[in-house]
């Protein structure tokens, strides 16, 4: 997947207020500073960082309103740069691992 992740929730059941949360992690990309502080403005006290993105407390008539605008700056070309260890922290898998640790994990347990 090359998108980034954006999901709303409420707090609670019954409360009035949400969280949106935006996830850049299954991404190639990291969300450049100016990004960052573009993010920073749509409300304060997000906390933003280049691979993600939380905002709380937002009143549940806003939540729908800010989670396409948040969608939108995140995947503007100009506000995303390609992160260059992202090859490198997805390990190759190696066929027949899978097995051995659960062989392991049977015969210890």
């Amino acid at each position: 997947m090359r998108l980034p992740v954006v999901w709303t929730e409420r707090h609670s059941p019954r409360s009035r207020f949400g969280r949106i949360r935006l996830d850049l992690f299954t991404t190639p990309y990291r969300l450049t500073a100016e990004a960052q502080a573009e993010l920073r403005e749509i409300t304060p006290g997000a906390v933003i960082s280049p691979h993600d993105g939380r905002w709380d407390r937002i009143p549940l008539r806003d939540l729908h309103l800010l989670a396409p605008a948040i969608l939108r700056a995140a995947t503007r070309s100009a506000n995303l740069n390609l992160n260059r260890s992202y090859p490198a922290s997805c390990p190759a898998r190696v066929p027949g691992e899978v097995a051995a640790i659960s062989e392991r994990m049977a015969v210890a347990g």
